[in-house]
């Protein structure tokens, strides 16, 4: 590969998994394209990407990461990860049912 391509590893795994997940939807005939019938999931879905990268990037890392190894080396910070995850979770639950 040349220097300053974009045909990196990351770049197929990437591929692969988009790929993997697209014939895994088609072999099952489950692939079906939804779009919103309300416009306040657009604003939802939106605001909640925002959210997500801005935690991402106070993260400084990958989530998995910040579960998968903190909490088995028994380190505060993926308690706390975790006790956050499922609060956020819970409430982001509460609030699509709320607004449908």
């Amino acid at each position: 590969m040349a220097e300053g391509s974009w045909f990196t590893s990351g770049f197929f795994l990437n591929f692969g998994i988009v790929a993997g997940a697209l014939a895994s939807a088609l072999f099952a005939r489950e692939f079906k394209l939804r779009i919103p019938q309300t416009p306040i999931r657009y604003v939802q879905s939106i605001v909640g990407g925002v959210i997500m990268g801005y935690g991402a990037g106070l993260g400084l890392g990958c989530t998995l990461g910040a579960f998968f190894s903190a909490v088995p080396s028994l380190a505060l910070n993926g308690w706390v990860y975790a006790v956050g995850l499922a609060v956020g979770a819970y409430l982001g639950v509460q609030w699509i049912k709320r607004f449908p």
